[in-house]
């Protein structure tokens, strides 16, 4: 679900040109999982050939009353909705308490300085700070592979014969929901945020402070 606040009457409204760019070819991704396409919404230092992005193009063109974007991602099959991205606003049905912010570090991809992770009682891991990256386009929450060992560790998962990691209750099994950063060939430690994480925290995009926005999801 996608919808746009508008600050308007609908007499005064008028509809302006903003472009998108259909894909000539279909990867693996696209064939075996039922999406309609991706929206890339990361800063314009992102975009390998030097395209504006969609949001950058709605923002010039002035037609959302904030330059922000936010999401909120369904916890289960059956949740109504079962996603939202809200293009110009926040939605604040869709959280609970008060909106954290942190600032973004570098204007590329949506990504920030983290302080610290903890899993359980344990402390050891993202030691001195980190460098974190929100992305709704990735699944799990990832990090470096010997902090996730033992994240994978303190929860009792367990690798299947599928090479899968799963912790159970003797009644529902889970799959960890833990991925690697190893493979992505980075300089320094990343930790990613993906929709595992954004299940749990509505997330405001704010391009006008560049800032990101966490709040507890209802």
């Amino acid at each position: 679900m996608v919808w746009c606040p508008h600050s308007h009457s609908p007499k005064s409204r008028t509809r302006r040109k903003v472009s998108f760019g259909p894909n000539q070819f279909d990867g693996a991704i696209a064939r075996d999982v039922p999406f309609d396409g991706i929206i890339g919404l990361a800063y314009p230092k992102v975009s390998s050939l030097k395209v504006k992005p969609v949001f950058d193009a709605i923002m010039e063109k002035k037609l959302v009353p904030q330059s922000v974007f936010s999401f909120y991602l369904g916890r289960s099959s059956d949740a109504r909705p079962a996603g939202e991205l809200v293009l110009g606003g926040i939605n604040h049905e869709r959280f609970k308490g008060s909106m954290h912010y942190v600032s973004v570090s570098k204007k590329r991809h949506w990504e920030f300085q983290m302080d610290r992770v903890q899993a359980g009682s344990d402390k050891r891991f993202c030691v001195g700070g980190c460098w974190t990256v929100v992305d709704s386009g990735s699944s799990l929450i990832e990090g470096p592979q010997e902090e996730i060992d033992r994240i994978n560790k303190v929860i009792g998962a367990q690798k299947t014969e599928h090479e899968r990691l799963q912790t159970s209750n003797n009644k529902v099994r889970c799959y960890a929901g833990f991925g690697t950063t190893d493979d992505y060939g980075t300089k320094k430690p990343l930790w990613i945020l993906g929709q595992v994480f954004m299940r749990k925290f509505y997330t405001v995009f704010d391009r006008n402070a560049d800032r990101i926005g966490f709040a507890e999801a209802r």
